[in-house]
């Protein structure tokens, strides 16, 4: 998956975030999870992507300023947006590189350079929160914290010095957040289709129903998922046709701890031997046969 893919992912992760603290209020996700990093998670169920999946803004969050803040690995980004005539606009956003995880994979322990340098991406999370008069907020992270066994020593530590507060979420949150975040960009007229969040230290993949297929479902709307869908990547359409909102259900999913940032430590970045490629081809292939079988097919 290319940079402005993971990017355009991990967007719309946050703004799914954005739209659940709408609803939730400031640090009320769907479910808190510290499971370990290492964890391999596989389902059919357990996710429901539509739970969250939201009708235009009342009126009584008229006023209100939603911020969504994603922690990876990789990226730390921030989504700024408030309630529009038809679903949210965004005001502003950041995104900023800081490797948090580096060197995790070897220790469990977030370095202190690491966290010199997310730290100084969060304060200006925080400076352009604050100047935005946000009044809900939801910040939160994901594989390397989850991982890290100094991980709470750093949430307190921004916590003091932000006011942020960091919420750890689990491989099963992060996926729905992912799906959901996604659903504006389905084109209802085909039965299945496949979500992929690769990160820095995980990636989550989810089989999801469509309307087209028997167990997949829609419901009538005004549009607002597609509006806010352009909001985020402008001068593109999402594929809605007639006002109609996708609600994916999901059909399988599995998470597993390998992203961009241990497998770059792992087989190195950059230019790689041929046979440390298809090493590593391999070993990210082999975990995903039991959810390949549900599907019924594995394409070459």
């Amino acid at each position: 998956m290319s940079a402005d893919s993971r990017s355009r992912t991990s967007t719309a992760r946050a703004r799914s975030g954005a739209e659940t603290v709408a609803d939730t209020g400031a640090g009320n996700g769907a479910e808190n999870g510290t499971e370990n990093g290492t964890e391999e998670r596989v389902g059919s169920g357990g996710i429901d992507a539509a739970a969250t999946l939201k009708q235009k803004p009342g009126r009584g969050i008229r006023g209100r300023v939603f911020g969504a803040l994603d922690l990876g690995t990789n990226n730390c980004r921030l989504l700024v947006a408030k309630p529009a005539r038809q679903g949210y606009r965004v005001v502003d956003s950041f995104s900023r590189v800081v490797r948090l995880g580096e060197g995790l994979s070897h220790s469990d322990v977030l370095s202190e350079a690491a966290m010199e340098r997310t730290l100084r991406a969060l304060k200006i999370c925080s400076s352009k929160m604050q100047r935005l008069g946000v009044t809900e907020a939801r910040c939160v992270a994901t594989a390397a914290c989850r991982r890290a066994v100094n991980y709470p020593a750093f949430r307190d530590r921004v916590e003091a010095e932000f006011g942020l507060k960091l919420e750890v979420i689990s491989s099963r949150e992060e996926t729905r957040l992912a799906v959901y975040g996604c659903a504006p960009l389905f084109d209802p007229d085909v039965e299945t289709a496949l979500v992929f969040d690769i990160g820095g230290g995980s990636t989550e993949v989810c089989w999801v129903a469509l309307p087209g297929h028997p167990d997949g479902h829609a419901c009538p709307g005004n549009g607002a998922d597609a509006q806010n869908a352009s909001a985020v990547r402008p001068g593109r359409r999402a594929p809605i046709r007639h006002g109609q909102a996708v609600h994916p259900k999901v059909l399988a999913w599995k998470s597993l701890p390998m992203g961009v940032t241990n497998l770059a430590e792992r087989y190195g970045g950059g230019d790689i031997s041929e046979t440390s490629y298809r090493k590593m081809v391999a070993d990210v292939l082999d975990p995903w046969t039991p959810l390949s079988g549900r599907m019924g097919y594995w394409g070459p």
